[in-house]
């Protein structure tokens, strides 16, 4: 009986050592996915900027300041 009981143990921990190595894994890849969606967006928001900009240097349009930037009408 006592040998039966140590087998379902190493089998357990084997189980388990492979569900927690699976667990690790899909984080690892969870995290990884999350920091790649957020360095595409940080580089979207650059591109867009840079492309802004490009746009105001080329046009001759000066951008707003803050104080112009606030219509009065809408307040």
């Amino acid at each position: 009986m006592n040998e039966e009981i140590g087998q379902v143990f190493v089998v357990d921990w084997s189980f388990l050592l492979i569900l927690v190595g699976l667990a690790a894994i899909t984080v690892g890849l969870f995290v990884r996915r999350a920091r790649m969606k957020r360095r595409a967006r940080h580089e979207e928001r650059r591109r867009r900027r840079r492309e802004y900009r490009a746009w105001l240097r080329n046009s001759g349009v000066q951008p707003l300041n803050h104080d112009q930037d606030q219509d009065p009408a809408a307040r």
